[in-house]
């Protein structure tokens, strides 16, 4: 959809990178892979947007090569601006690894914008977010856990909730997940929230030989579909588990309050965004519905 570029103004530091459709994918979905990056949303006429850009600009150099920070001007980049959904400027939103972790819309002091990354930006004295998964990669689960519940912060709470599902403690991975605020902004909640309901359903599934067996004696036992299905997104197996499930929605509309449906969206959510089989997916669900 769009074309990455080289810039020369894309280093950390106080050097703002002004954000076109030519190199958002760079500045920001690249970049936010290895440093959170910070968008700013302006436009020349917002009054607010003078005072908070400044601002802004001195925070993030502040924090050197720990945040990437980034302008868009919604009139010169309205697609863009209508893809994060802005209705109103200045609208900041932080994104690391692709999604939209949090934001905030007005133009706020710089206290309480240090205040905001804090919870996900990790500042020159604090812990690398590396030694979590040094941790987690030598077996440590207990370190780096003591290590996530000391910051108790919206991303470690997630982080946390993460370990959790892994370790299929779904009780603890819920506490966490309930501990995150404005969790409905959070793409990464919803994909955790997603993980850990198919989970669920999966534990209290039928055997999977069984289902098949089911399967083949009656191709449209809906429960042993249906729950095979998810078993295919927990495993792993989602182009399968997601043409299982539109036809579930294409054959039975109304099976089980339109679960069909309702789990692809689920499904979406647990993919994200930036999957490549989103899009084709929800393009073949909406001609399914017309």
């Amino acid at each position: 959809m769009f074309q990455s570029q080289d810039n020369e103004n894309s280093v950390h530091g106080p050097v703002t990178v002004d954000v076109t459709a030519d190199n958002f994918m760079l500045e920001v979905i690249d970049k936010s892979n290895s440093v959170p990056v910070l968008v700013d949303f302006w436009a020349p006429w917002c009054e607010p947007c003078k005072s908070l850009t400044p601002t802004l600009e001195e925070v993030s150099a502040e924090y050197g090569d720990n945040l990437h920070f980034v302008k868009i001007n919604i009139d010169e980049n309205q697609a863009l601006a209508g893809q994060f959904g802005i209705r109103s400027v200045p609208t900041v939103y932080l994104v690391k690894n692709g999604d939209v972790v949090d934001g905030f819309m007005g133009a706020l002091p710089k206290d309480a914008i240090k205040q905001f990354l804090s919870k996900h930006v990790t500042a020159d004295n604090d812990e690398d977010p590396d030694q979590i998964d040094e941790l987690l990669n030598h077996g440590k689960q207990s370190q780096a856990i003591d290590m996530l519940k000391s910051e108790d912060s919206d991303e470690s709470n997630l982080r946390l909730a993460e370990i959790y599902l892994q370790q299929h403690d779904i009780q603890s991975a819920r506490d966490f997940l309930s501990k995150v605020q404005d969790a409905t902004d959070k793409p990464k909640y919803k994909q955790i929230v997603a993980k850990l309901d198919f989970v669920e359903i999966v534990e209290n599934a039928a055997p999977e030989a069984e289902l098949h067996d089911r399967i083949t004696q009656d191709p449209q036992d809906w429960d042993a579909q249906f729950q095979l299905a998810v078993i295919n997104l927990v495993q792993g197996h989602i182009e399968t588990a997601l043409e299982s499930l539109l036809e579930i929605v294409r054959q039975n509309r109304s099976y089980n309050n339109d679960a069909g449906r309702e789990t692809l969206v689920k499904a979406f959510d647990m993919l994200g965004p930036n999957d490549d089989l989103v899009p084709k997916y929800r393009r073949i669900l909406a001609r399914t519905l017309n």
